[in-house]
């Protein structure tokens, strides 16, 4: 028995929850997805790849869908049965402004971060939180570019 494994380009299956279903399909009809994958023992830039499979079905046991990324691999810097690290871009918020992770933090009126004004004192701001990359937040309201926090 033989097994033809491609090495250039390859592929990386994974699996998304079917709560995220709704978003993947508009990106990938939209055609702005993108597959950022890189090896987990390293901390090399990511390869993009593309998305380039979806199946047409939840998987009933666990609440998954099957997903495909097609990855460049000249280098053959990825191997087959090798585990990666895949992130799934559905989109790019331009401009964002971002602070750290462990800078906002919680009270009975929501979430906040501290600001340093002018006259280097502290102001209490009020903050809408969006997605977290790494270790990162991006602050849809409340914090303008150029603020410190």
């Amino acid at each position: 028995m033989l097994v033809i494994e491609r090495l250039d380009p390859i592929y990386a299956d994974f699996t998304i929850s079917q709560n995220s279903l709704t978003d993947v399909q508009q990106q990938m009809r939209a055609g702005t997805l993108r597959a950022e994958v890189r090896l987990p023992d390293t901390d090399a830039e990511p390869v993009i790849g593309q998305l380039t499979f979806l199946d047409n079905a939840v998987q009933d046991a666990t609440g998954t869908v099957s997903l495909r990324a097609t990855i460049p691999n000249s280098s053959h810097r990825f191997w087959p049965g090798r585990f990666v690290n895949i992130r799934l871009v559905l989109s790019t918020i331009q401009h964002a402004v971002l602070v750290p992770a462990s800078a906002p933090q919680m009270s009975g009126k929501g979430s906040f971060v501290y600001v340093v004004k002018q006259d280097s004192t502290a102001e209490q701001r009020a903050v809408s939180l969006g997605q977290r990359q790494g270790d990162l937040i991006v602050v849809e309201k409340g914090v303008n570019g150029g603020n410190k926090s």
